[in-house]
């Protein structure tokens, strides 16, 4: 095939929306990258299939193989889609130690160009005729369990040219158990708010409509953007009012998966939106966001014995920015009493594990639990707190 048509609102489809919200640009452009592959490979015999070695899909993509595998498992679960006919259909096999994938895409016939069409028509040939050299019909990939040839175009890494081979395969691969998932019920708090969220998306994208497995999906997230990024419901849900009146971004807002997405400096949306919006309330008098990393970058220059920072999470990161709205009049004036009620708490017996006998420590996240904290370092509330 020379091309084939690429429609120009594809981007607007509900579920290639939740492939960019889950994936980004990147699950965009691998999408189309496969597409590019099959077209490659479709001529008169109308084959929509192509199979190659996970190794060469992930060159092909520049991905890792892991995240390759998880945008075309996303591509052929046929409960992303409402239609309940997946974008996709695979087959994995090893050979050589390797493992290889065959990518099917039946739905690629209807895009052909007009060259294609035209020279398919001159040959005699339709697709209900047609027959692979595997012997199987073109709605039909070949699979693991059936005693038959597939023929492979994969590509030699260290060279320049193509090598056409067949791979003869007659075990199945053990097909893996998957962990039972939590079913969120439709009176959860979490399964209320998806629903309000895709009601008020509707507002703007009245033709978006997200299938059972799309909601429990964006429930799950939802939970995490509360158990671990520290959100709570209410929060969350003025954000997404906010998100879908505003002019630039009611656009770009298609899927509730959208809110725990991360922008390009790695800032969730849920947490860029809310700092837009207590900008515009006057709660953060800045002429730009700081970036809420200063206060851990401090504990960790000035820190010497206390618990160290292992991990940077949201949770930890939404309370750094709260500490930096409360101070916003005076942020150089807060950084330097914060780094010296870091510095100061290094020598304090009762902070520092060893004038109490349960051993406990201020870590990083004790500093930055509430305002007053690292305030009451500095006036010596703890200097003469005695062993407990």
């Amino acid at each position: 095939m020379r091309w084939f048509k690429h429609l120009s609102n594809a981007s607007d489809d509900p579920t290639i929306a939740m492939l960019m919200d889950e994936f980004g640009a990147e699950g965009y452009g691998v999408y189309w990258i496969i597409l590019e592959k099959i077209a490659r490979n479709l001529n008169e015999n109308d084959q929509t299939f192509v199979t190659f070695s996970l190794k060469n899909w992930s060159n092909f993509t520049r991905t890792s193989p892991k995240r390759f595998q998880k945008i075309i498992n996303f591509l052929a679960d046929a409960e992303n889609f409402s239609s309940k006919n997946p974008l996709f259909f695979l087959d994995f096999f090893q050979k050589n130690n390797q493992t290889y994938i065959t990518i099917n895409c039946p739905k690629l016939l209807k895009y052909r160009d007009e060259y294609t069409k035209k020279k398919n028509r001159k040959s005699g040939q339709t697709t209900d005729k047609l027959q692979k050299k595997s012997g199987q019909s073109p709605d039909k990939i070949p699979t693991n369990s059936e005693h038959s040839n597939i023929y492979i175009l994969d590509t030699d890494t260290d060279t320049d040219t193509d090598t056409e081979y067949i791979v003869e395969t007659s075990v199945s691969t053990p097909k893996r158990k998957t962990p039972s998932k939590k079913i969120f019920d439709v009176k959860s708090p979490e399964y209320q708010l998806v629903e309000y969220i895709i009601s008020r998306i509707q507002e703007n994208h009245p033709r978006t409509n997200f299938t059972d497995a799309q909601i429990q999906k964006a429930c799950e997230d939802i939970e995490k953007l509360i158990r671990l990024d520290g959100w709570n419901l209410e929060e969350i849900k003025t954000v997404v009012d906010w998100a879908v009146s505003d002019e630039f971004w009611k656009i770009q807002f298609q899927s509730p998966l959208k809110l725990r997405r991360k922008d390009k400096d790695g800032v969730t949306y849920m947490a860029k939106w809310w700092g837009i919006i207590n900008q515009g309330n006057g709660m953060l008098k800045l002429d730009k966001e700081v970036d809420p990393n200063i206060l851990i970058d401090i504990y960790e220059q000035e820190n010497k014995v206390l618990p160290p920072i292992v991990a940077v999470t949201e949770k930890r990161l939404k309370k750094c920015r709260e500490r930096i709205i409360a101070y916003s009049d005076d942020l150089d004036q807060f950084f330097e009493k914060f780094r010296q009620a870091v510095r100061k708490a290094q020598n304090i017996p009762f902070l520092n594990g060893k004038g109490n006998k349960s051993g406990w420590k201020a870590d990083f996240d004790w500093f930055i639990d509430n305002d007053e904290n690292f305030v009451k370092v500095l006036e010596g509330k703890y200097d003469a707190v005695q062993e407990w």
